[in-house]
This record gives C-alpha cells, structure tokens and sequence, in this order.
C-alpha cells in the first residue's frame, strides 16, 4: 500500500468514526425527545389530578430522580470533546492556536507522513469519543426505560379515579 492509499484509508475511516460520533447524537436525541414526553404527561397529569396519593407522590419524585440521571446521561453524549493531539493540521482547535501564516507555513512543509500521522492520531481520538458517546447512549436508554417503568405506574395512580 503506498502512502498515498494509507491516506485515503485513513482519511475514510476517520470519516467513518466522525459519522459514528454523529449517530450517538442523533439517537440521544430520540432518548431526549421521549424522556420530555414523559415528564410533560407526567406534570399534566401530576398538577391537574385531585387523587395525589402517598404512592403516586413518591413515585412521581423517583420517576423525576430516575429521569434526571437519564438527562445527565444524554447531556455527556452530545458535551464536546475537545481534547486532541498536541498539534494537528485537522483538529480545529489546534489548528486556530496556530497564527494563520505559521499554520499555513508548516502545513505546506508537511509530507505525506505528518499527514497520514496526523490521521491516524485523529483516527483513534475520534474512535475514543465514539466509543464514549455510544457507552452514554446506553446509559441515557437504560435510566430511560427505568423512567418508563416508573412513569406507567405514576400515571395510572395519577389518572384512575
């Protein structure tokens, strides 16, 4: 493989991992989304029912406890990252700590080797936050269907007359 076919591979698999990090976010929101659902029904049913029973008052607080920790976790899947290499010629933050002429000096200077370095460090990098944001994703689901399980109970209590 020339260094030039490293590079393209490199370059294809950060852009897979970059895509990786994209669906953590994209399926934390669908956790985000029901979880506001739930607390929304649950207020509704909460502040308009006259039937607010020990048992419906203690679960109603361990559903928002549980829902909180559900949040919290989908909150680390969509916080940036912005941890990177000590110096890049693609990560954003390390690139704007240069001043534009220095960075753009040493960008022309730079070879296929810093390049395809620099790729592979973004590479695993990207790979590490992927693997983070997934690992909250699952957490986020899990306390969230620990929420539903409360929050059915809740509203029956909350809406049976």
């Amino acid at each position: 493989m020339t260094e030039i076919e490293r590079i393209e591979h490199a370059r294809w698999a950060l852009e897979r991992n970059i895509g990786w990090i994209v669906q953590a976010e994209v399926k934390v929101a669908v956790v985000i989304s029901l979880n506001i659902a739930m607390v929304g029904a649950m207020a509704a049913s909460y502040t308009t029912t006259t039937n607010k029973t020990p048992e419906a008052t203690v679960l109603t607080l361990f559903f928002g406890l549980v829902v909180l920790v559900a949040f919290f976790c989908s909150v680390m899947v969509v916080k940036p990252r912005l941890e990177g290499p000590v110096s890049s010629y693609i990560f954003f933050g390390k690139i704007v700590a240069k001043d534009r002429v220095m960075f753009a000096e040493d960008f022309a200077k730079a070879g296929a080797i810093e390049f395809l370095r620099d790729l592979t460090d973004q590479l695993h990098r990207n790979a590490e936050i992927a693997c983070e944001k997934h690992e909250w994703v699952e957490k986020a689901t899990l306390w969230s269907l620990c929420a539903g399980a409360i929050w059915v109970p809740v509203i029956v209590f909350l809406t049976r007359s």
